[in-house]
């Protein structure tokens, strides 16, 4: 009997000790997976059902309305950890809360004439990858522009990147909003590119196929391979020719301010 007991003793003795190796082990993980620890892990989500155009749109209005608001703002909204937003990218604008807050720095909406209303076109889309143009509604206000990179898996979408457009931006901003190298095109386009404008075709982060239509004006200058300047004209302009344009992107395509022919 007196053995039996001592057996007893020593064996709950043994969990006792088992459970606070554990609670010694697990305790830390659980303080430090709350949200004022120092590793916040964030899933990767599926991101959100619909078109790149309308997914984009929809996250843009939940945080210009969180950050104009006077009662909350996006981070207390959660929206730093929408299941739209791509992992790497949402921690990206998680770890911006302290400048967000005591800065102004906002990397979602990066310019502040984009904060009263935004409006969105589209660069390019396929199946599996999107770049959406953001920029405000007042035509009277270019301001910086936002590209929002997404990608894609049977209709679902998850904003992958946000580009704010200067210095280390994927936008070589200067004294106009847009500007890139590419190819006119305007018959040949393929649909659903309207062929009665002219597009230029370009890259973006060594990626093909991005597209534009060109609105031009009598303000537009084309500068010819001798550095000669002339207003931009139909006679001026034919397929596949190799330029740099630069203008304003507007909801419905890029007003041309200057077209340089490349050689």
């Amino acid at each position: 009997m007196k053995k039996t007991k001592v057996f007893i003793i020593v064996a709950i003795s043994v969990a006792v000790v088992a459970l606070f190796a554990v609670l010694f082990v697990l305790l830390p993980k659980l303080q430090n997976s709350k949200d004022g620890g120092v590793d916040v892990k964030i899933e990767e989500t599926k991101g959100v059902l619909g078109e790149p155009l309308d997914v984009t749109l929809d996250f843009y209005e939940k945080w210009r309305l969180a950050k104009t608001s006077t009662t909350t703002d996006p981070y207390n909204e959660g929206l730093a950890k929408a299941e739209v937003l791509g992992a790497i990218l949402s921690k990206k604008i998680t770890d911006n809360e302290t400048a967000f807050r005591n800065e102004h720095k906002d990397i979602v909406i990066c310019d502040e004439s984009v904060s009263k209303e935004v409006k969105a076109k589209e660069i390019f889309s396929n199946e599996s990858k999107a770049q959406i143009f953001i920029f405000s509604k007042d035509k009277d206000t270019r301001g910086i522009q936002v590209i929002a990179t997404l990608t894609g898996e049977t209709g679902y979408w998850k904003i992958t990147d946000i580009s704010c457009g200067v210095g280390e931006q994927n936008l070589n901003v200067g004294e106009y909003s847009f500007d890139y190298e590419g190819f006119l095109l305007k018959q040949s386009v393929p649909a659903p590119l309207d062929p009665q404008y002219w597009h230029l075709i370009f890259s973006q982060e060594n990626v093909p196929g991005y597209t534009t239509p060109l609105f031009f004006s009598d303000s537009s200058i084309c500068i010819m391979e001798d550095q000669t300047e002339k207003v931009c004209s139909e006679e001026l302009l034919f397929e596949t020719k190799k330029v740099r344009v630069k203008g304003d992107m507007t909801e419905a395509g890029l007003e041309v301010k200057r077209v340089e022919f490349i050689e």
